[in-house]
């Protein structure tokens, strides 16, 4: 967005997404390097809830129907500009908030989650559907809270969303519970968008009404499915610390994590 400002060329602004792209490849490859199995990093026997075990397929209903009713962020913008309630100029800073509120929520409610579980699912679900009211109904104050609950959601969808599989799936199905994570996630979200947008059309209230009704149906759902086997959910790491003395890294007793000679 600070690009697109100085520069004033959607060229210029997309070429400066190289250094960020480049940076995340060299990240990616460090850690392949350093972690080449990262199966190493858990346990073999770490305990299955069958509680929770039993919880993944009624959570991924909850899944879709939150995935559904997020409106695509495009779509936010269009309306902003069509009422002028945004400039142009205005969208890309919009979005760089609306990241911004990602960031930071991913980070807080990630460590909510470590220490609540995934009961926590229904609470900043239910908060974040304010984004859709607020953000075809509120103008401009309205379009800016609107889009930092929207940054909010998407932060949660990337950060608790995705990690609530991993205490759900045992971990010999891990693999195959996130793929059909991400299935369900994605072809929710595509038919969401394609009914959120034809309901657009016909009036941006039922665009609003759809998005915040399906956010708390999620909500709802979250609640009667997760909070009352949050209790009994195994922590992903015990002590909730680590510790690095050697690779390739192993768990001790305490449940930090050890290299093989430590």
């Amino acid at each position: 967005a600070a690009v697109l400002a100085a520069s004033a060329s959607h060229r210029v602004a997309f070429l400066a997404l190289a250094l960020p792209a480049a940076l995340c490849l060299m990240v990616l490859a460090r850690a392949r390097a350093e972690f080449p199995r990262p199966s190493e990093l858990e346990p073999a026997s770490t305990p299955v809830n069958p509680q929770l075990a039993a919880t993944l397929g009624p959570y991924l209903v909850g899944v879709a129907l939150v995935a559904g009713g997020f409106v695509d962020f495009p779509l936010l913008a269009y309306h902003f500009m069509r009422t002028a309630a945004v400039t142009s100029a205005g969208v890309p800073l919009l979005y760089a908030l609306a990241m911004a509120a990602d960031a930071v929520a991913a980070l807080v409610l990630g460590r909510w989650f470590d220490r609540r579980g995934p009961g926590l699912l229904s609470v900043g679900t239910a908060f974040c559907a304010w984004f859709a009211p607020l953000a075809v109904f509120g103008g401009l104050p309205g379009a800016v809270l609107g889009t930092l609950l929207w940054g909010a959601g998407l932060g949660l969808h990337e950060s608790v969303l995705r990690a609530a599989v991993a205490q759900l799936a045992p971990s010999h199905r891990r693999a195959a519970s996130f793929g059909l994570f991400h299935a369900v996630y994605g072809l929710a979200w595509f038919a969401g968008s394609v009914l959120l947008g034809a309901l657009y059309d016909r009036s941006p209230a039922f665009l609003a009404a759809f998005a915040f009704g399906t956010q708390l149906a999620g909500a709802a759902w979250f609640f009667r499915t997760l909070a009352r086997t949050s209790s009994t959910a195994p922590p992903a790491f015990p002590d909730g610390q680590w510790a690095r003395s050697g690779v390739p890294w192993r768990y001790n007793a305490g449940g930090r994590i050890r290299g093989r000679d430590a």
